[in-house]
């Protein structure tokens, strides 16, 4: 379309050429005044043409720039993406029993919040979308196995075109039973995975992108290990819980990990990078001493600014009782950054 318009130009130009030199080249050989006429003729033509292909050539990029694609898994596209889907598998309620969610079955659409009941078990196949309405959630009474890879994630999105502004709930885990999430990219919830008391649960391998809080557990059993948090309000919040956050990579968070009161979590071989507004936040306790962890510099003053112990407190109160604020111990920490992006099986 745009090639055909600027051959009909230049067809233009061409017999409005021929008429120009009709008129003029009669006068060209007449002496100065001539001379002069037939320059005055010339520029306006020219400033007419360059109007001219200016508008066909910014024409021409609007045309070009419309088949433009994103990248299929970025972040951007994810939180980019003008989504609304109506057709796909709607998700029930309410599951009693095993059910399993297939790729060949894929998108389901979550229109209300699932109950999972103590006696049901969900398993959600490699290549699995599943659009979420904001302001619903999956609440967890059983189990639930979550089966993604690097090659084909599990993907839990908002069905809405402004996700950010419009989070789901998230997953809420309220289980004795051992539940597993891995290789799942989650978008933009209020808390994506809240475990409650006395639950168990292995969090690998996933990305963690929008969310007000990636992850929350309160008095339950965690394993929190080569995850990708990226522009989260917090990544991690922990109060009174056991196990291990380690491998994980924080990118772009306001708060990397939040720790809570009387935790017995080892916090080790994290890379927490220099975009992040801070790695550690300690609310209050005795001295908690990470483990080796890596904070994209070796210079003590800039890492002691990324730890927060709240030390301009001497003491705090916690069950009536004063006690004593302790430090957070990060050294010794890591001086070369961990091959983390191998062990995670993305590329960053």
């Amino acid at each position: 379309m745009f090639f055909k318009a600027l051959i009909l130009v230049i067809k233009s130009v061409n017999r409005c050429g021929m008429k120009m030199n009709r008129k003029i080249l009669p006068h060209i050989f007449c002496g100065e005044e001539k001379m002069e006429f037939a320059w005055h003729h010339v520029k306006k033509v020219r400033g007419l043409l360059f109007i001219l292909f200016f508008l066909l050539f910014s024409f021409g990029a609007v045309l070009s720039n419309r088949n433009i694609k994103s990248p299929l898994f970025s972040f951007e596209s994810f939180q980019e993406e003008e989504k609304v889907i109506l057709k796909g598998t709607s998700a029930p309620s309410k599951i009693t029993q095993e059910e399993v969610w297939t790729k060949d079955k894929s998108p389901y659409i979550l229109d209300s919040d699932i109950e999972i009941t103590e006696s049901g078990s969900l398993t959600i196949d490699p290549g699995v979308i599943i659009y979420i309405t904001p302001g619903r959630k999956i609440e967890v009474l059983g189990k639930i196995f979550v089966n993604g890879n690097s090659e084909e994630p599990v993907q839990f999105l908002v069905n809405h075109k402004k996700p950010k502004e419009n989070k789901w709930l998230g997953i809420y885990i309220k289980s004795n039973e051992k539940s597993a999430i891995e290789g799942a990219f989650l978008e933009a919830a209020s808390v994506a995975i809240n475990i409650f008391p006395e639950s168990k649960v292995k969090i690998r391998q996933n990305i963690f992108s929008g969310h007000n809080q990636s992850v929350f557990a309160n008095k339950a059993s965690i394993e929190i290990q080569q995850n990708f948090f990226k522009e989260n309000k917090t990544a991690i919040s922990v109060k009174s819980s056991t196990g291990a956050i380690s491998e994980n990579i924080f990118d772009q968070n306001n708060t990397c990990i939040f720790l809570g009161q009387e935790n017995k979590i080892s916090v080790s071989n994290n890379f927490f990078k220099a975009s992040n507004a801070l790695a550690v936040k300690y609310a209050a306790g005795p001295d908690f001493y990470l483990g080796s962890n890596y904070f994209d510099t070796q210079d003590l003053k800039v890492i002691r600014k990324k730890v927060y112990d709240g030390n301009q407190k001497s003491t705090f109160r916690y069950n009536n009782e004063i006690l004593k604020r302790g430090f957070v111990i990060f050294e010794p920490f890591l001086k070369e950054k961990p091959p983390l992006d191998i062990l995670l099986g993305f590329t960053f």
